[in-house]
């Protein structure tokens, strides 16, 4: 299906609207800008009208490309410092020792201290009421 010569001029002037005011917007519409100029360039370039808004177009893609490179070389450079302003940070934390913070009451030490003299208190009685029973040596052997 092809455009009227008025459909084209119209999409033309919207397309090149689109891409002045920047945005996502662009990205969409330089596609649709490159067919329209492919497939009717010679109906463009036969309007005076038209004329005036390709050289503006021109102006534009020209300021664009002008301001590319500095732009390509700030960000190499923000890049550049980023990832060493990461990399000193890095080395800061791996070269830190670990801080270890032990909490130890002198009374709860006291208490678990007591409670493991208690069981092995408990645990040679147990065995001293039991060794006149046989069979309680082999049974102790195999428990420890």
């Amino acid at each position: 299906m092809r455009l009227n010569p008025t459909d084209v001029f119209k999409l033309l002037d919207s397309l090149i609207s689109m891409i002045q005011s920047r945005g996502a917007v662009l990205a969409c519409a330089v596609p649709w800008l490159r067919s329209l100029l492919v497939l009717h360039l010679s109906r463009i370039m036969s309007q005076e009208s038209s004329l005036v808004s390709l050289n503006s177009l021109s102006e534009l893609i020209e300021s664009r490309i002008g301001t590319l490179s500095p732009a390509l070389q700030l960000a190499s450079s923000l890049d550049f410092l980023c990832s060493g302003v990461e990399d000193d940070g890095l080395d800061d934390y791996e070269s830190a020792a670990p801080v270890i913070f032990e909490d130890n009451d002198e009374s709860e030490e006291e208490e678990e201290s007591r409670d493991d003299v208690m069981d092995t208190d408990e645990d040679n009685n147990e065995l001293e009421e039991l060794s006149g029973i046989s069979g309680v040596d082999e049974l102790e052997d195999l428990a420890n």
